[in-house]
């Protein structure tokens, strides 16, 4: 059984049918994202937050992914969170679960609160 992690992570590329190349934004890793939908819709330099699961040659998103605007990185919520996190520890925050349940609240709350699911 694989465990799903959250990242908040930029698209770089997509081919526009199935695949898109993206990066995380706290730990600079990227992922090869296979979904249908999201390669249609998505472009570079869009920023989105979700659950990833990854498996050996590709990751693919589970559950909603959010999509992550300069309103959102600003709110209280995510800035509280965001402020607790040492420098050095940064890359290495959303390894915990745990931290990626509080960014994943963080970063839904503040999107429902400005009215965008």
């Amino acid at each position: 059984m694989r465990n799903a992690h959250y990242a908040v992570y930029q698209v770089e590329e997509t081919n526009n049918l199935d695949t898109l190349i993206v990066v995380d934004v706290f730990n600079k890793f990227k992922y090869k994202i296979i979904d249908h939908q999201m390669a249609k819709t998505a472009h570079q330099g869009l920023i989105l937050a979700g659950y990833l699961l990854d498996f050996d040659e590709f990751s693919i998103q589970t559950g909603g992914t959010v999509l992550v605007t300069r309103e959102i990185i600003e709110s209280d919520e995510v800035v509280r969170l965001i402020d607790r996190i040492d420098d050095d520890q940064l890359a290495d925050f959303l390894n915990n679960p745990a931290n990626g349940a509080k960014l994943a609240k963080a970063v839904i709350s503040a999107s429902l609160k400005q009215g965008k699911p």
